[in-house]
């Protein structure tokens, strides 16, 4: 369970290849001017727009790579009855992951035209300006439950701040027990996410900044190109802070029912009187751990989205004669 968190760059792996199979269609159809055609089949074209699209799933496929066999090497050397210090690397390497991804896309290349001249655009832009409110709805809800459930563990972990271990007093009746992440490694999971939101909001502002084309009738297609980078950026934060999420709640899912299944019987096997308050841990164990399959799931399908929105073409031009007519 501690290596829950190799799942996400598993998943990025995988989501990969499934969308090079599926070779999925461009984002969407516009109708350009036949003036303005040329400049827009070259940004369809573009290397530079593709090489850093790659180039950022390969950054981020590396370092997620990395952190996770940093943190597998650190907690096999650990010491069986030690903390496991190396499970603040493998909780962060989904937050690190998405960190790397975002900065990488912040890069939007500017929009090509045939045109050597431009002109000064002085309406103000923002995020919003190209992307619906609903595109950081996910991010928002997902760093909160994230951050609910940081402070719940906490609240339920050992005065040390490290832990709390159940298993001194139910081995008196024959075992079971584990764990749950304290704040020593919520903490960190916490810095964690306000540094994926800092570098999430400057990637936004970034890519709502970049210049604009100054033919008006490229304006669709650019805005569309700031739409597909807007998208991937949200949906990579939010895919990170749901696994780190589900995470979570596996391990203290797992450690309930792991009380609930050592109170039931005595050290000679004899069965003991079912417990209210077991049963109810017992209960609470089940909820998470469903909660946290469901949370990966979740995860899943944003790994996916953002690789699909990051590896199609931004836009199809449609044929001159749908714009005369």
């Amino acid at each position: 369970m501690l290596h829950f968190a190799l799942l996400f760059p598993l998943v990025v792996v995988v989501a990969m290849i499934a969308l090079a199979v599926a070779r999925r269609g461009p984002f969407r159809a516009l109708h350009i001017s036949s003036a303005a055609a040329a400049s827009a089949e070259a940004t369809n074209r573009r290397l530079r727009l593709r090489l850093r699209n790659v180039g950022a799933i390969a950054a981020t496929v590396a370092c997620a790579t990395l952190l996770t066999v940093a943190g597998l090497i650190g907690s096999i050397t650990t010491e069986r009855q030690e903390p496991l210090d190396a499970l603040h690397l493998l909780l962060l390497t989904p937050i690190l992951t998405a960190v790397t991804a975002v900065a990488f896309f912040a890069f939007l290349p500017a929009f090509p035209e045939e045109s050597a001249s431009r002109t000064a655009d002085l309406t103000r832009r923002t995020p919003l300006t190209f992307g619906p409110r609903s595109v950081f709805v996910a991010p928002v809800a997902a760093a909160a439950l994230l951050a609910f459930l940081i402070v719940l563990l906490g609240a339920v972990a050992d005065p040390d701040g490290r832990m709390l271990s159940y298993s001194p007093d139910v081995a008196k009746m024959g075992g079971g027990g584990g764990t749950f992440p304290g704040l020593v490694y919520g903490i960190p999971l916490l810095v964690g996410m306000v540094l994926l939101a800092g570098v999430l909001i400057v990637a936004l502002k970034r890519i709502a900044s970049a210049p604009r084309p100054t033919d008006a009738s490229l304006r669709e297609a650019d805005s569309t190109v700031r739409l597909l980078g807007i998208r991937v950026v949200t949906k990579t934060a939010t895919s990170a802070l749901l696994v780190t999420a589900g995470s979570l709640c596996i391990l203290a899912g797992n450690t309930a029912e792991s009380i609930n299944r050592g109170t039931s019987v005595d050290g000679r096997g004899n069965p003991i009187p079912a417990d209210a308050t077991m049963q109810a841990i017992g209960t609470l164990g089940t909820i998470a751990l469903w909660l946290g399959v469901a949370l990966v799931a979740a995860a899943i399908a944003f790994v996916v989205g953002a690789i699909g929105d990051a590896t199609r073409k931004p836009f199809e031009i449609a044929p001159v004669a749908e714009v005369l007519a």
